[in-house]
């Protein structure tokens, strides 16, 4: 027979018991509709335990190389094309990658040539580093 283990008005764990099982020190019911680990138990009535808690959002850090040159403005692309030639380059390295990982020292290394070559200043390479919620 099967039975839930009763403790503080919960159940705690379901067990297999002979009939009539009672065990010294432990509050034991035969179990019934609603008898699951983390249920409460009062007046011969079970109640299911809540819901879990949804999981936390993780932020998104990883992008495909499409989704990430979203971000970018079309002044901004134009000029990293018109621009010296370690930024083209650096520019062709992100569009070769099969994603962009914002969190990649090289994605910031990259964004600041972008800073010191004067095609987008600190606030704005903070940005294209942001996860995404």
């Amino acid at each position: 027979m099967d039975y839930g283990i009763i403790e503080n008005d919960k159940v705690v764990n379901v067990a297999v018991g002979p009939e009539n099982w009672s065990p010294s020190g432990m509050q034991v019911v035969p179990s019934g509709d609603g008898c699951v680990i983390g249920a409460a138990y009062a007046g011969g009535v079970f109640t299911p335990p809540p819901p879990p808690d949804p999981p936390a959002s993780v932020p998104q850090t990883i992008f495909s190389t499409l989704d990430y040159f979203t971000r970018f403005t079309d002044a901004e692309y134009a000029a990293a094309r018109g621009g010296p030639m370690a930024i083209q380059r650096g520019l062709d390295m992100l569009i070769a990658a099969q994603y962009v990982d914002v969190t990649d020292p090289r994605v910031a290394q990259y964004l600041d040539g972008l800073v010191s070559a004067g095609l987008i200043d600190d606030a704005r390479k903070a940005e294209l580093l942001e996860p995404q919620s």
